[in-house]
């Protein structure tokens, strides 16, 4: 080999000892963005809030974006999770949870069947709103709605402890939550329309 020839391939040598260690640290340095970006959204859920929680379902919307699986499966499953979290919170907030359940059943058809993502909603849907925040008789409507799913809820609480799903401690805390809150609307109902009976239908003239 002529002295030039040589000389070539060890600078063809070099240089791709240096774009591949460019890419290499491209990568890691990538790795290492995505860590952060998963970490900090995965705060924002523990928070709990609602402006929170949004923010975490931006970052993990763009996550479950990525060309790279082993970011955008875990991403994805993160996604559904915290449309589900958000429904939950609208419904507390006394919120139209409707658009935010639809997004997460485009999000569940991307997701492994082991999930199943329906009938996860199907629990969501059937949480009753806070009920100071609609009136009685569409709290009554919803109630009337869900009454045959309430009465399996049992089983449908033993199913969701073997889901593969980070918040299902949650959703079943929220469930319970809302047993409570059933109970106590009605109780008080039934005590205002007591009072409602009891009350004199006009007020005694005061002689003076």
């Amino acid at each position: 080999m002529t002295p030039s020839l040589h000389s070539l391939h060890a600078r063809l040598a070099l240089t791709l000892v240096v774009v591949s260690g460019s890419l290499g640290c491209g990568a890691a340095r990538l790795r290492e963005a995505t860590a952060r970006a998963l970490a900090a959204a995965d705060a924002h859920v523990l928070e709990g809030c609602y402006d929170c929680l949004l923010e975490a379902r931006s970052a993990y919307a763009r996550l479950a974006q990525s060309k790279d699986r082993k970011t955008a499966a875990p991403s994805l499953a993160r996604l559904f999770e915290t449309d589900v979290l958000l429904a939950l919170r609208e419904k507390e907030l006394a919120l139209d949870s409707r658009g935010t359940i639809e997004r997460a059943r485009a999000v569940g058809t991307r997701l492994p069947p082991t999930v199943n993502p329906n009938r996860v909603l199907s629990m969501v849907d059937a949480v009753l709103p806070d009920p100071y925040g609609v009136p009685p008789e569409a709290l009554d409507a919803m109630r009337a709605k869900h009454r045959a799913y309430v009465r399996n809820l049992q089983n449908e609480l033993d199913w969701l402890a073997k889901v593969p799903l980070n918040q299902r401690c949650v959703i079943t805390s929220r469930w319970q939550s809302t047993a409570r809150t059933g109970i106590a609307s009605r109780a008080a109902r039934q005590e205002r329309s007591a009072g409602r009976a009891s009350y004199p239908k006009s007020r005694p003239e005061h002689h003076r």
